[in-house]
């Protein structure tokens, strides 16, 4: 016989299952219900084991069923379903606080035996975290990414995020060279990207400088109109205490530079969470391209998921606690994933039943602010 208790905690799941349903049946990713009920119970799994391993998120699909049975359904999935990717990236999109949005694009790579994974990806930056709205993984091993691959993640990003604009795309050192350069510049897309100091720079005077030389009797120096890589940029340089440089260059005044180039700062502690920190994905023994491209979109869709249950609660329950050092004790999206272990298990239902009404409630608004990006993929 179900306790009061059991009944409210599928009270809650139930509203959570619906909810979920309703955003499922507006963004198709899969076709059909069965399917998108076994995505839905496979995004839950990888958040209450926080594994990636498929014998790890069997343990979790389905009590009803052997955890075997569970992983052979998994093997199932990912080997003969086909995700729909733009709908995937609309989904993420979803999530975004409104307005314009500030981009950061990265790539990260890792070797399992003679598998190469290398995947670039764009956030964007919400709060100090960010969501991942697109990805590719080129297929160069482990080597940098192309201007082909960097323009084609780009124009997608901006597809997706037509109605709402792009503020400013940040990067890092390998983002550079002139046809790329050019290509952001040509299209109006305003950047800020850390260079290599071996790039020279070429003053209004038409005088070629290294950075060492323009940082020898200053610690700091901001230039407007000089060429790096053949094209015209603003410029920030600054010595710092390790002996390396900061060397920025970007379309916004040189003064706001170093600034706007800690907003990167989201894409790493979102490779973080998506590692260590959260669901270990680096433990994934997958050697198939096609099933770890599933893989990373579901767990991307994991980790937006608790970033933005711990986005709400935040906002709407508690804030996060400082130490005495002033930083928080956890992160936003570390708080979101222990909630939704919490509630995955059943515990502090009395508590988590405000905060799922609060979530639904957010997600109907962004639903609601939204329509004209779910007709992209209609």
């Amino acid at each position: 016989m179900a306790t009061k208790h059991t009944k409210f905690s599928l009270g809650m799941r139930n509203i959570l299952d619906d909810k979920t349903k309703e955003i499922l049946d507006k963004v198709e990713i899969v076709e059909n219900l069965s399917r998108k009920k076994f995505l839905w119970q496979f995004i839950l799994g990888l958040i209450e084991v926080r594994k990636v391993q498929f014998s790890e998120v069997a343990t979790s699909l389905n009590n009803a069923v052997k955890p075997s049975s569970n992983e052979r359904r998994i093997q199932s999935f990912f080997e003969k379903v086909e995700l729909n990717y733009e709908g995937l990236s609309v989904l993420l999109c979803l999530f975004l606080p409104k307005g314009k949005v500030t981009l950061s694009m990265d790539r990260t790579d890792w070797k399992f035996g003679n598998f190469d994974i290398n995947i670039l990806v764009v956030v964007a930056r919400c709060g100090n975290l960010g969501i991942p709205i697109y990805f590719e993984m080129p297929d160069n091993k482990r080597g940098n990414s192309s201007t082909e691959d960097r323009k084609n993640i780009i124009e997608k990003s901006i597809k997706l995020l037509s109605f709402r604009g792009i503020e400013l795309v940040v990067m890092d050192r390998e983002f550079i060279g002139h046809l790329w350069l050019k290509y952001l510049k040509d299209n109006k897309i305003n950047f800020c990207v850390r260079v290599p100091k071996s790039h020279y720079i070429t003053l209004k005077n038409e005088c070629i400088y290294t950075i060492e030389e323009l940082l020898s009797t200053q610690n700091e120096r901001f230039y407007h109109d000089v060429r790096v890589d053949g094209v015209w940029v603003n410029l920030y340089i600054k010595k710092l205490s390790n002996g390396d440089f900061l060397y920025l260059i970007g379309t916004l005044p040189a003064k706001r530079l170093g600034d706007l180039y800690r907003k990167r700062w989201c894409i790493e502690t979102f490779f973080q969470s998506l590692k260590g920190r959260g669901f270990d994905l680096e433990s994934s023994h997958l050697r198939d391209i096609d099933k770890f491209k599933k893989l990373f979109s579901l767990v991307c869709v994991a980790f937006t998921i608790c970033l933005t249950i711990g986005r709400v609660y935040v906002s709407k329950v508690q804030k996060v606690k400082i130490n005495k050092d002033g930083y928080p004790l956890k992160s936003v999206f570390r708080k979101g994933l222990d909630w939704m272990r919490e509630y995955i298990r059943g515990k502090y239902q009395s508590i988590f039943g405000d905060l799922i009404h609060k979530f639904t409630r957010w997600v109907n608004m962004q639903l609601a602010y939204n329509q004209k990006l779910i007709k992209i993929i209609g």
